[in-house]
């Protein structure tokens, strides 16, 4: 967090909390970072609130592609995704 950042406390019942300690473990999160990315999901849209590192890049391409080779234009994507964000807004 920066000098900046404000923090907040949720309470959570047990079940909730080892449903969330269990899904950010499955993603390599913290907690925090886990709940700051769902938040910003949903105040901003999945794509402009979370940050992605080379790495996380990477693997989610990895993830979603599933060794598949895209023939598609990445130019043709960016394209595509910016008009389903606009037409979105």
């Amino acid at each position: 967090m920066t000098s900046r950042d404000k923090s907040i406390f949720i309470a959570v019942d047990a079940e909730t909390e080892k449903r969330l300690k269990a899904a950010s473990a499955r993603r390599g999160k913290s907690v925090e970072q886990f709940c700051t990315e769902a938040i910003f999901k949903e105040l901003y849209g999945e794509v402009s609130a979370l940050k992605f590192s080379v790495e996380e890049l990477i693997a989610l391409s990895d993830e979603i592609l599933q060794g598949r080779v895209s023939s598609t234009d990445s130019a043709e994507l960016i394209r595509e995704a910016r008009e389903e964000r606009h037409r979105n807004l």
